[in-house]
């Protein structure tokens, strides 16, 4: 992947057999992103801008909910931090800590902590 692509598609990995193969696509194309495995088999993926839509060239931060048994995920929530850094947590939730907001020319970084609980 070169610098600034971003991709939709997703891979399943089987440790047994050491290989990676093809499911169902996430929502949006996305790099840079975090993707924490939580309790319930989903996968929170957060912390990537995406492209926005309509050609406007404006980025979107979004937040997703991947399945990766249906290979599908409901529509993504706008959220509002890039470049986090997400720790599973073993009562299923999630801590999301640090990064950096968007900003016009650049980003900002931020000192925040929240949890995700899904």
């Amino acid at each position: 992947m070169a610098p600034g692509e971003r991709y939709s598609s997703a891979e399943l990995y089987d440790p047994t057999t050491g290989t990676f193969s093809p499911t169902g696509s996430m929502w949006v194309a996305r790099s840079g992103h975090t993707a924490t495995l939580l309790g319930n088999g989903m996968v929170l993926l957060t912390g990537s801008a995406i492209a926005g839509s309509g050609g406007t060239g404006k980025a979107e931060i979004m937040a997703e909910l991947y399945d990766p048994t249906t290979g599908s995920s409901p529509r993504p929530k706008a959220w509002t931090k890039l470049m986090t850094q997400a720790t599973g947590l073993s009562d299923g939730g999630v801590l999301l800590t640090g990064g950096s907001t968007a900003v016009v020319g650049g980003s900002e970084s931020i000192a925040t902590a929240e949890l995700f609980r899904p």
